[in-house]
């Protein structure tokens, strides 16, 4: 969905491939999603970067607000797979920090979309480490 929404695909559109596993149908899903990855790279080092508007399902965002959004994701999904294989879930402090910032003016969105599971449970307290209060505003539950 990110390369659709980089490209200035029509929000209508991007929303007809939410449910596209853009990997199911390669037999090489490392090299997709490095493909992926260099494409959405080159879309923020390209001559639009970080300035502009894109049309993402839940709003019209700045390119550097989404950019903040794909980062922070990655984080999250870092932590999953951690999870899932049983390796060490410890995210980067620097990148904990700033995806906690980034997070916090969006904190109402990103609840009221549903794409972040329950959202924050209201569990953890304020002096919980960061990356506990991180991953549950995120809708994990670590």
């Amino acid at each position: 969905m990110s390369i659709h929404v980089l490209s200035g695909m029509p929000r209508d559109e991007v929303i007809s491939y939410l449910d596209d596993d853009m990997m199911a149908s390669t037999d090489d899903p490392i090299s997709c999603f490095i493909d992926l990855a260099d494409e959405m790279t080159a879309s923020f080092s390209g001559p639009e970067g970080l300035v502009g508007i894109v049309e993402h399902p839940a709003g019209d965002f700045p390119r550097g607000m989404f950019c903040g959004f794909r980062v922070a994701d990655g984080a999250c999904h870092a932590w999953d797979l951690a999870r899932a294989i049983g390796a060490d879930e410890t995210l980067n402090a620097e990148l904990v920090q700033f995806a906690w910032d980034d997070a916090q003016p969006q904190r109402e969105m990103l609840a009221a979309t549903g794409m972040f599971g329950d959202s924050s449970s209201g569990a953890v307290q304020d002096d919980a480490p960061l990356q506990t209060r991180y991953l549950d505003l995120m809708g994990r539950r670590p």
